[in-house]
């Protein structure tokens, strides 16, 4: 062996590494280490609360006193109060009007952000996007403003132009859609912005060769974009369906439910449960329980349905 070949050996890695470990085992172990704080905060932080509570559902206490098992007394006595038909109607409601809505206005947003004549694309994204830095108790704290009666910005531009006041918050068939405008304006600039980033995906050549082939403006969004970006068009439809099956701080600050409970979703009332009853915790946790069983195959069904049709 020559001296060119030993230095060439020298300059190999050593095949086992300190302490009995290869270099390959050694790489496995960092990727471990590194994602670890991660997996112990959400088992922390979701694993042992979700069985927890679910725990928690069978039993009375658990919370401020020691938990008593009751069975499946917690269901029953949900399934038998009034408000929870009313706030699973309520809940419904916002999730027909707001998903649709947010979606095809994301749509929209993102088109118009990547067409080629928009100008200042990055400023348009920021103003859209600038509603999800925020919290949602300190939006809904402006809107609160914003949907007064005869003092509000809305009420006093509607009266200049002469139409009524109309009473935003404070109307029971008006309030509902009050806060589902909340909401929309507060979410579609995440959704425009995971829109638009699929939508600068497409290969410009596929664009350009329906166009070649005399596809006008409808034909190109229905045959060759809306079908590339379905796949994104289904992460958005289940993200915001669990996102507004969950409202809670925007109804709280804006109505706290009202008027006369027209307002108030499901967390809503798990939060009343918990928090304003005594001795309520076990009910909270069953609401939270039966919360997790509509939200589970309503998402599972959404991507069964929407994933059938994906096409790449």
């Amino acid at each position: 062996m020559n001296s060119s070949q030993e230095q060439q050996l020298q300059g190999r890695p050593k095949a086992v590494a300190r302490r009995g470990l290869t270099l390959r085992q050694q790489g496995i172990l960092n990727s471990y280490l590194f994602i670890a704080p991660f997996y112990i905060l959400f088992f922390i932080f979701i694993v042992v609360p979700f069985f927890w509570g679910i725990g928690l559902s069978f039993a009375q206490g658990g919370i401020l006193s020691a938990p008593v098992f009751v069975g499946f007394d917690n269901y029953s006595r949900i399934l038998q109060d009034y408000r929870v038909q009313t706030v699973l109607f309520n809940t419904l409601r916002y999730v027909v009007t707001i998903v649709p809505t947010s979606l095809v206005l994301g749509i929209i947003f993102a088109l118009l952000i990547n067409h080629h004549w928009t100008r200042w694309p990055g400023a348009m994204r920021a103003i859209l996007f600038f509603p999800a830095l925020a919290s949602g108790a300190a939006i809904a704290q402006i809107w609160s403003y914003i949907l007064l009666p005869h003092y509000g910005i809305l009420s006093f531009a509607l009266t200049k132009i002469g139409l009524p006041d109309i009473k935003w918050l404070t109307d029971p068939r008006m309030a509902p859609y009050s806060v589902a405008l909340l909401t929309v304006w507060a979410g579609v600039g995440f959704q425009t912005l995971v829109l638009s980033a699929a939508l600068k995906n497409i290969p410009g050549e596929l664009l350009d060769a329906a166009r070649i082939d005399g596809a006008g403006g409808y034909n190109l969004f229905v045959r060759i974009t809306l079908p590339l970006i379905q796949p994104v068009v289904l992460f958005v439809v289940v993200i915001s369906t669990i996102g507004v099956f969950q409202i809670f701080d925007s109804v709280y600050v804006l109505t706290q439910g009202g008027p006369q409970f027209s307002t108030q979703t499901i967390v809503g009332l798990i939060y009343s449960y918990a928090f304003q009853s005594r001795q309520s915790e076990g009910l909270a946790a069953a609401l939270g329980v039966f919360l997790f069983l509509i939200i589970m195959p309503v998402s599972l069904f959404q991507m069964f349905f929407l994933r059938s049709n994906v096409q790449y």
